[in-house]
Formats: structure tokens, sequence, C-alpha cells
């Protein structure tokens, strides 16, 4: 590959060059170290030297620590725009032009004139669009990201922002309305160019959560020096690794625990640049630069406001919060049907079977092999007949070798990505020879229909499993399959991502697709085809929900799919990290997200798997999935004390899944996270919680703090800010918040706490999750301190049609007030009664209940009551209410 600085510097006269290396000397160089920008960023791919530095017109100096460019640009820099006609055509809309005074002599093709525009389309949502003034360049299409056009719907009367444009020079302020800075840009390294999009924005934190999708602690630490690479790719689930998905957003957190939120709605390759000045440089090779500022200001808010600009998460069916297992390497149908027989053999909970690419003939989407997976269909009846539930996998490459329906329809119908001279493109993937279908176009979504249709008429799948979908091609382009595009498979700058190179592992960047080049929408791949298939699945199942897990992902992914977090390593690092990278997508807009439990490959122990199933109880989706050259570890292979452990949480978890059912519920209609970070959970409490990543909290309610580390059979545990923490499993009284513990965990405890002030419900689990619907609920209210209150709430339905449109659910509110004396009240709010068949509340249980009533009124009438000074505990059974209908509490 041409080096970047010799295709930047095309062009460019000898005696341009001379001119600027003598203009060092008279350059403002004395700069901090921490602020430097970084005029060099190639260095990964071509390391800079002090004579090519001050070519570019920039200033050398070495730096004291690692991390500072020793190119950077001078403060004194003669380049860039010069802003002008800054005009407020009405309370929600502000532009300004921009033209170019002087470009950058190694940047090649700059856009001499820009249009800036800020758009207040709410009160706390602020959209900067940077756009070529005299021509159209490339966005992210409408129908694949839903987002208000251009001005639509801006209602930003009142905002909580200003925005204000430099004239007659250069230089944008973002701030909040009582004057606290969020955001200032100046024309410094700030370049506008075909093939290079750069812009420095100088923050007011250094606290930084989001821009996936990455393995990595779970805040990125703006006093460190980090370059964060953004494109899809196929690979482990590594460290320093652009992997599977693409979500160009961040929220930091200042020292007060307010929040604010960037979004760049843009789909091409991508680095960004973390400096402790404290400063972020955003960094693409396309389209436009499209930013969003959410205002927060609670982490909380910010988040909601994301789920406002991209969509909210799907509904997940209830069957999917149940364990699946799965393994690459079952090899055969009746191998399968073994292990889902001895599960039940040994009573152990298995909501979902899946198998991996080892069910296809050859490979093959749309196939079985009618061989060692003659049995399949069978198998599948017998899943259903126990209420369990199958889920296959596909690929987004079909196989081209052998005949085979999903090739010829395709070939007819002319679905697949193109080259420049309109042959498809092949590439190499599991079936061998492979074209790519191009989902951004409507075609390929009525063949993947069809498709799907007939393939369910013989094996009759309850849910989709598309992997692969960055898109993944085994032939590294260059060598099988040549990339020759210079501009768009080779362009001017690379950012800092595997292999240095855009076109490694995955299809040519210079196809074709219906929504654009693939150098533009390559980090829309999975995305499109998580519509597609979404799409497929409403046509085929009507109004039932089903589950789709995608690997590849982009921003509003979740309102189509769910996600794994791809091929994990079995240690109990990678168990760690999956706790970043589910809290991330939950950021990122999807909730129902999981890791391979015990890991996808290398082989797990006994240890590992135990802690990490039990952790693993606690992701929103829960799957043990690994591959086949590494020991089996399903729960079935373990000693009978492993297996008891592993299941107790499995079924502790199914105790609680009406209150991480509503949790789902509150974000798909309210928008917030359900596997979430005490830092955004607890932001007044930001200086302890802010780069906790080894505990989570499970919606509101619920404290996860696995054990992570060989042999350890303790841990310590922050407790945050609260009125009180309780053991989940006995009730008992933990802490009463803002201290770290040493809490005793040995192999069969896993660490889980219920906070003071929240209300959740529960039933007792049964082995699938069909029987464990119909028990009745039981009402557990964790109590703060005297004069405390707490909520909670309720959503139930059949938990498999598409209910939130229909109205066909109940809602229920609950509440409960103390005062000094512990005399209070506890009641319901039916908010609709759309369900009728919900199971009736058996028990409630006042948990922190500090002396004993002396009685408790249920409507009116007094009823009995059990009360453990103990454990501090009120236990009222048997009152069998009608949750339909409103009750209160009363106790004196």
């Amino acid at each position: 590959m041409a080096s970047a600085l010799s295709v930047f510097s095309a062009g460019i006269s000898f005696g341009l060059i001379m001119m600027m290396g003598t203009a060092h000397s008279s350059h403002e160089c004395n700069i901090s170290e921490e602020t430097r920008l970084d005029c060099w960023p190639e260095a990964l791919q071509t390391p800079a030297d002090e004579s090519s530095c001050i070519d570019r017109g920039c200033c050398w100096q070495e730096a004291s620590t690692q991390g500072p460019p020793w190119c950077f640009y001078p403060n004194d820099a003669e380049y860039g725009y010069t802003m002008r006609n800054v005009t407020k055509h009405s309370a929600t809309y502000l532009s300004a032009d921009a033209s170019l005074s002087w470009g950058y002599p190694h940047i090649p093709s700059h856009v001499s004139d820009l249009k800036f525009e800020a758009f207040y389309e709410t009160n706390s949502r602020l959209r900067l669009k940077i756009s070529d003034a005299n021509q159209a360049r490339y966005e992210i299409p409408q129908d694949l990201v839903q987002r208000p056009a251009d001005g639509e719907t801006a209602s930003g009367t009142n905002p909580d922002y200003e925005i204000n444009f430099q004239e007659n020079g250069f230089k944008i302020d973002i701030a909040r309305k009582d004057g606290s800075k969020l955001l200032s840009a100046l024309n410094l390294n700030f370049i506008y160019a075909d093939q290079f999009l750069q812009i420095t924005w100088f923050v007011s934190a250094k606290r930084l959560y989001g821009l996936g999708e990455h393995r990595a602690p779970l805040m990125w630490d703006l006093n460190k020096w980090q370059q964060i690479g953004i494109w899809a790719r196929d690979y482990g689930v590594f460290e320093n690794a652009n992997l599977y998905g693409s979500h160009p957003m961040y929220i930091m957190i200042d020292d007060r625990g307010e929040a604010h939120g960037v979004v760049l709605m843009n789909s091409n390759a991508m680095d960004v640049t973390l400096q402790p000045a404290p400063a972020v440089t955003w960094r693409t090779i396309g389209g436009i630069l499209d930013f969003y500022i959410l205002t927060g200001p609670e982490p909380a808010e910010v988040v909601r406001q994301y789920l406002d600009l991209i969509g909210r998460p799907l509904m997940p069916p209830y069957w999917g919060l149940g364990f699946n297992l799965c393994r690459w390497g079952y090899y055969s149908s009746n191998a399968t049907w073994d292990i889902v027989k001895q599960h039940r053999v040994i009573d152990f909970p298995v909501e979902v079977q899946c198998n991996d690419i080892d069910y296809m003939e050859d490979y093959l989407d749309f196939t079985y092999d009618h061989d060692t997976f003659d049995t399949l269909p069978k198998m599948v009846e017998d899943l259903h007949k126990h209420t369990q539930r199958y889920i296959i996998i596909l690929d987004p490459g079909i196989g081209l070798d052998k005949p085979n329906d999903a090739f010829k329809s395709g070939n007819e119908s002319d679905i697949w990505v193109k080259l420049d001279n309109n042959i498809s493109l092949e590439g190499n993937v599991w079936p061998g020879k492979v074209y790519f279908p191009d989902f951004t176009n409507n075609k390929t979504h009525t063949w993947l229909a069809e498709q799907l249709e007939k393939f369910h008429k013989e094996v009759p799948f309850d849910g989709l499993w598309i992997d692969m979908n960055e898109p993944a091609n085994f032939g590294y382009n260059g060598e099988q399959f040549p990339c020759f595009d210079q501009k768009y498979d080779k362009p001017p700058y690379i950012p800092n991502i595997l292999d240095n190179s855009l076109s490694a592992k995955t299809i040519c960047p210079s196809a074709i697709q219906a929504a654009g080049r693939h150098y533009d929408v390559h980090n829309l791949y999975g995305h499109s085809e998580g519509i597609a298939t979404r799409k497929a699945l409403r046509s085929m199942f009507g109004n039932k929900r089903s589950l789709i897990l995608s690997r590849s992902t982009f921003m509003s992914s979740g309102r189509y799919v769910s996600h794994w977090t791809g091929d994990n390593r079995a240690d109990f690092d990678s168990m760690h990290a999956s706790i970043s990278s589910i809290i991330n997508f939950n950021i990122f807009g999807i909730t129902m997200v999981g890791a391979d439990v015990c890991g996808f490959y290398g082989n797990t122990n006994e240890e590992l798997c135990t802690r990490w199933m039990s952790m693993g109880a606690f992701y929103t989706f829960m799957r043990n999935h690994n591959t086949f050259d590494d020991i089996p570890q399903d729960p079935s292979v373990w000693s009978e004390d492993a297996r008891q452990i592993m299941k107790k949480y499995i079924m502790l978890r199914y105790s609680y899944l009406p209150y991480l059912y509503t949790e789902l519920y509150l974000a798909s209609t309210k928008g917030k996270t359900v596997l979430g970070s005490l830092a955004f959970e607890f932001p007044g409490d930001i200086q302890r919680t802010a780069a906790i990543d080894d505990q989570f909290m499970w919606g509101p309610a619920v404290m996860v703090a696995p054990v992570m580390k060989e042999g350890a059979v303790s841990r310590e545990v922050y407790f945050p800010a609260s009125n009180f923490w309780y053991d989940l499993e006995t009730f008992e009284v933990v802490s009463e918040g803002l201290e770290t513990l040493n809490v005793s965990a040995p192999l069969s405890k896993l660490p889980l706490y219920g906070r003071g002030g929240q209300i959740v419900v529960r039933q007792t689990p049964e082995l699938y999750l069909t029987q464990t619907r119909q028990n009745p609920f039981a009402l557990v209210v964790f109590a703060g301190t005297a004069l405390g209150y707490g909520t909670g709430a309720l959503f139930w339905d059949d938990g498999e049609t598409d209910t939130l449109s229909s109205g066909e659910y109940s809602l229920v509110e609950f509440a409960y007030q103390l005062d000094c004396s512990y005399a209070g009240y506890l009641t319901s709010k039916v908010v609709s009664t759309g369900y009728r068949e919900m199971p009736v509340l058996q028990n409630i249980t006042f948990v922190g209940f500090q002396q004993a009533p002396q009685y408790v009124i249920i409507n009116k009438q007094e009823v009995p009551f059990q009360y453990d000074p103990a454990k501090l505990m009120l236990s009222v059974p048997g009152v069998n209410l009608d949750l339909l209908t409103k009750f209160i509490m009363n106790w004196q």
C-alpha cells in the first residue's frame, strides 16, 4: 500500500514544500504537550520525521512522555476557513457560510465552501451540520437510520444550550445556558477535504463512555492519550482492536456529575483521538460532519435523548430471556438432541437450543444436511412440545460453487453487491466462493423473506442469529481478491484500524451497493441485514415477536436486533471485559445483549464456567456457546455441585424476570439502559463510581458484583449512595452505602444486592418459562431509612405478540412511604388493563422493616403477617390480590 504521506503529498510542488520548511522558525510552537494537536495522525502507518513534519508547516518537538505527538500544529497557522454571514433565521435555526482561506498543502481535494447549520431540534438536543455548500456529499440514508430531516420538527424554542459562530473568523462555542462550556472548536486543525474530515472539540470533562465497538475499560480516561478506530471488522474480542459494530457516540460526565453526549452521524471509517487538554479529535474519511449534542444533564437523560434521536430498543419475546445453549461442533441433529435430552434428565433449565453452521449442507444458508442432521425437523418438533425454542445461524455470504436455490433466485433478482463494472463481487467465506446480498436493495428484502419462509416450512425455527455480517471475507483483499481502486480501497488516510487496511477481512470498499459505495456504507452492512431480517420475520410470523441476534450493529440497530459480543476467550479477563461491552451496548440502545458465557474459544474450566454462568444469569441475554476444537462446556459436563450452582442462579434469574421484563419495557417506551453502570445510576457519587467496571446494575434495583479472579473466595464491593443494600438471596442488610466492604464469595456465592427504595416483582421459577409465567406474583419492597419512599412497576402481556402496538398489555405501578416511626403505606396504581390474564399477587415482603407493626391492613381489612426481627423482614403471605384492581396496604 502506498504510504499515507506519499499520497497526501501527491501533486505538491517542491518549491511550496521548501517555503513551508523555512517558515518553521517563525511559527508559534510553544504549546504544552497536553494541548498539542496531531499534525501527523497517520504515524501508525508512516512514522513522522522532523524534516517531513516541517515540510507540512507544523512544529516538531519531542515529547517528554508517551502519547503527545512530536509533530503538531502551530498556534499561528494561517490555514483553514473564515466564517461569514452568521444569521439567526429563526428561534430554532442558525447558519453561517465559510470559505477556505488556505488549505493544508499535504491534504488533497479541500472543499472550498462550507455551510454550517445549527438546528435546535429540542430543548436538550442541538444538531450541528457541516456540509459542502456547493454539492451534495454522502449522508446516511434516512431509511437506514430514521431521524428528523434538516429542520424537521425543530422545537427547541427554549433550549438549555447556546451555540455561537464567530463572524470573520472561525470559532464554535457550545455551552449550557448557565454558561458552563460543553464544546469549543478552533480553526487550528479543522480540515474538510473530500476524504479527510477533521475537527477537534475542546471539552469540559475527562470521563468519557461509549465509542464502540471495542474491548476496553468502561471509562475512556482523557488523562491518557488514546486513538480509537471505528470500522466494522471480523476479529476475535481482543484489546486495541476495532470490532464488529460502529457506534460513533459518547457521553461525558464532569466532576459535578453532569453529563452531555456527542453523536457523529457518519458511517465512514474514522478514528477518535482523546487527549488530556482535554480534547476529542474526530477524523473520518468521507460523508459529512453531522453532530448531535445532547445536554442531559443526568447521564440517564443523555441516554434517553440519544434514544429519542435514533429510536428505542425493541421489546424481546419473553422466551428470549431464558437460558440459550449452543455449540459449534455438535455435528449432527442426534447429538444436538442428545444434549437437549440430557439437560432434561438432569433437570436443568434450557429454554432455547441453537445450532451453529454445522447444521448446514456444505455451509449453505437455508439448507440443512440431510445426512448428519436428518432428524432436525423432529428435534425442533420435540423442543416445541416441551415449550422450548430453536434458533439457527445464518451468514450473509451465499455460496456459488454448488447449486442452491438461494444463489439461483438471488441471481434472478440481481441482489448482489457489485463491482464498478456491474459484475457481482466474489468473496470467500465458509461455503467457499460466495456473493454478498446487498441489504440496502429492497429486492434483497423480498428475496430474504422468500428464502426464510421456504426454509421455515422445513425447519420451524423461532429466531435467527446473523453472524459474519461486517461483512467478513476470508480472502485477504489484495492477494486472493484484489481491491485495486486507489481512491476507495487505498485512500489517502487510513484511520487507526486493524491491519491498516479498509479491505482486510472484508469486501472491497470500492464495491457498489444501492445505498452507495461500500466505502461509505460498510459500517451499515450488518445493520441493513438486521432491518431486512426483522422485516422478513414480521412478514412470516405476523405480530409475533422473535429474537434476532446480530454480530455487526450500528446506531439504531437496537430497534431491530439484539446482540452478543462476539468471539471471546475462555478466561477471567474476558469475563470481566464483557461487563463494559454490555453496559456500552445498553448506552448504544441495544438492551438485549450478552457475551458467550464461559467463553467461545479456548478451554474453560469448572471454576471459570461456574463463575461465568452465575454472572451470565444477570446479562439481559444469556447464552453458553463455544467452538468445536475446545472441550464441551454445557452444564451437563460439570460436577453435580457446579451444575447446582449454575442452576441456582438461572432459577434466581427466572424468578426476577417480571422485574427484568418491566425494565425492558421501560427501555422500549421511555428510553433507558437495563444493564447499566454505577457511574450512570449514581452520578452524584461520580468520584467513586466513574471507573467501576467489575460491578453493574441490573435495572435500578439490583447490583451485581461477580468474582472474576481465579481462586478468589471474597472480593471488595463498593456500595454507592443509597439508603440500604440487601443481600438479594437472604434479604439481610449488608450496607448503608458510601463504603467499600470485603464480602465473602465462595464459588457457590454470586454477590447480589437489592437497593433500598426499590420495589420489584418476582415469581416462583419453573424449568421452563411458559410454566413460570403461570405462577403467582410476589412483591418485594427494599425499604430505605425512616422517612423513606420507593417505587416500582410491573409490565405484563402474553410475552410474544406485538402488544406495544396493539395495547394488549397491563401496567401497574407501586409506591411506598414510611414515616419516622415506620408507619406507612404501600399502594398500587393501575395504568393499563389491556392484558387480563395476570397471575394474582400472592405475597408481599417488606425488607429492612425496622420494627414489628401493630397491625397490617389491606383495602381496609386487617390481614395476618409475620415479622422476623433478625432479618428486619415483614411478610404478608396469601393476600391473593388482583393486580388489575388498585390496592392499598397500611400499617402502624
